[in-house]
């Protein structure tokens, strides 16, 4: 007879038992068995088994999706705190700037006062002259306050903006390496499906 079909066992699942050596194929999910010493099948190749080029082509795809979306999110996240941080410092400034002008204008009406106490009542200028002193003494403190409150907010921006740097740095060299990774990998997978090189 010539040209004889052969054939071997064949079936739309996994085989259940197969005699040493003996062959199967799984035609739905496309994987190839044997059976071993002990009649156990277990697969030796295949579509369902290896990678295809097609497969670890959309892992990388979608891997490299996945790393520029968490870039331009972390983009986002820096962008929407940096507002806020600008934000937060305008209205500090702000209040800053607010407390130092009150205060002058307080210094000049208290400067008026003691002129106008003075040209009209000699007997109190002791004391009252003790009462503007302390309150010079306290608005100088309020200034030091306020100032140094605002150096403390500096650095806290400073601070929280290096840090975000920090992460975003250690994010792209996360991203880096995870890509490089993967590309090893799937050159390792498209040597191993191609056959190499004979």
């Amino acid at each position: 007879m010539a040209n004889p079909i052969i054939k071997i066992k064949r079936g739309s699942t996994a085989p259940v038992s197969l005699s040493a050596g003996e062959l199967a194929i799984d035609i739905t999910s496309k994987n190839l068995w044997i059976g071993d010493n002990s009649s156990v099948p277990f697969v030796i190749g295949g579509e369902g088994t290896f990678a295809t080029k097609a497969y670890a082509d959309s892992i990388v795809s979608t891997a490299n999706s996945n790393l520029t979306q968490a870039i331009a999110d972390e983009e986002t996240a820096r962008i929407s705190a940096d507002n806020s941080l600008d934000a937060k410092i305008t209205t500090e400034k702000n209040r800053v700037d607010a407390i130092l002008s009150a205060s002058d204008a307080d210094k000049d009406s208290f400067a008026e006062i003691v002129t106008l106490i003075n040209s009209i009542d000699t007997e109190n200028d002791t004391a009252f002259a003790g009462y503007v002193l302390s309150n010079d003494a306290a608005l100088a403190a309020e200034i030091s306050r306020a100032t140094a409150a605002e150096g403390v907010n500096a650095a806290a921006i400073t601070a929280e903006e290096t840090a975000r740097i920090a992460d975003v740095d250690a994010e792209e060299t996360r991203a880096l390496a995870a890509e490089s990774a993967l590309d090893s990998r799937v050159t390792a997978l498209e040597t191993t499906i191609d056959g190499g090189v004979y």
